[in-house]
């Protein structure tokens, strides 16, 4: 009839069992596929995962120690006053006494009265002791955990300091000193250098080199016993000997105190952290950092921003100034929201590295604070990159 169904046939018994050993044989296959990716991902037979767990914290815990010492050297710590001794930061601008032990930022300012004096020390050991009647300001306290070097940056306003760096310090590492008449660059090292308000600038060397370079870019290599003496705008004068009393402040505690080489620990834990570079720079740990995503590429492109600020300060000048002091350059004038340190902090140093002119022409080298310090150079033409890289 025409609405009747017809029958369906039923399947044979061999046919049924042939059905359901197929369907037996892949979901033994899927179980198979199930097993093998577990296998994978299952700890090795002979890892316990607690210990697998533990050594998980005690990675964690030795790459949190290394940041943290990181985090140290960007900070000079005061360890010893004595007299009348007052700090001020950029935090807190208002001045007072510093405490012991108390950390100082850069932007940092410390001063002595009469018969007073004070010493600041560093992770690495080295000490700056500061005089009676000195005035000085933390520029710069920099550390690259990709090329494991130190950058220190003082400008000594008035008065005298002494500077002791020891060996942990790092060869590719550098103190500069900045004064109203000249720059003292040492690695390895102890000297002095005394500034006054008329722009003169004396330094002299306990032990090792120490390059002091004028204004004007020439520069003289000091070593033992040397003293000499640069005006602002002139050249370094050639060494000397210093007078003996000048060198028996070298023979004080805080100038011959031994210095023991850094722990193997503490190698050990800035190694790790040095090859994992990248990937602690690009998630932001650590001050080191710089920034958070921040990277080599960010640096120099900051340094190149900020060579532009001083050129579109000097676009239109028709005479320039026969000499500039690196750390401040005070002679160009330039406005800038914020003051000229806004500028100057994008440079390895916070300083730029010379400064040329014959009154019609002009010539800015700065480095970038990037792993290699790029060289740039600033001319009539605009910024770019310094062929000499040296």
């Amino acid at each position: 009839m025409f609405g009747k169904k017809k029958k369906k046939q039923s399947q044979s018994d061999q046919a049924l069992l042939s059905d359901a050993l197929s369907d037996l044989l892949h979901d033994q296959q899927v179980k198979e596929k199930r097993k093998r990716r577990r296998m994978k991902l299952r700890w090795p037979e002979w890892l316990d995962k607690r210990v697998a767990i533990g050594l998980a914290i005690v990675i964690c815990a030795v790459i949190g120690d290394a940041v943290r010492r990181e985090n140290q050297e960007f900070y000079a710590v005061v360890t010893q006053t004595s007299g009348v001794v007052t700090i001020s930061t950029r935090d807190v601008p208002q001045e007072r006494a510093p405490q012991l032990n108390e950390k100082l930022p850069d932007y940092s300012n410390i001063k002595t009265g009469a018969n007073s004096w004070a010493e600041l020390s560093f992770p690495d050991e080295s000490k700056i002791v500061l005089d009676a009647n000195a005035s000085m300001r933390i520029k710069l306290l920099e550390y690259h955990r990709g090329g494991k070097w130190r950058s220190r940056s003082i400008f000594l306003t008035s008065g005298r300091l002494l500077a002791r760096i020891t060996e942990n310090f790092g060869k590719e590492s550098e103190l500069r000193i900045y004064s109203p008449g000249c720059v003292a660059a040492a690695r390895g090292t102890r000297f002095s250098v005394t500034a006054d308000a008329s722009g003169e600038a004396r330094t002299i060397v306990g032990d090792g080199v120490v390059e002091v370079k004028g204004f004007t870019g020439t520069r003289m290599f000091v070593r033992d016993r040397g003293d000499c003496t640069t005006r602002a705008g002139g050249n370094p004068s050639q060494p000397a000997y210093a007078p003996p009393q000048d060198l028996a402040d070298f023979r004080s505690r805080a100038m011959t105190q031994i210095v023991r080489t850094d722990p193997w620990y503490k190698q050990a834990e800035l190694t790790i952290t040095q090859t994992l570079d990248a990937p602690l720079t690009i998630l932001g740990i650590g001050k080191c950092s710089w920034a958070v995503g921040a990277a080599d590429f960010a640096r120099r492109a900051s340094a190149q921003e900020a060579l532009r600020k001083i050129h579109v300060n000097l676009e239109g000048a028709m005479t320039f100034p026969l000499w500039v002091n690196p750390a401040t350059l005070k002679e160009l004038s330039i406005q800038e929201e914020g003051g000229v340190e806004n500028i100057l902090k994008n440079f390895d140093g916070a300083a730029i590295e010379s400064y040329w002119s014959d009154g019609k022409r002009f010539q800015i080298v700065a480095r970038a604070r990037d792993r290699h310090k790029t060289r740039y150079q600033l001319d009539a033409a605009g910024v770019h990159r310094s062929e000499n890289q040296d």
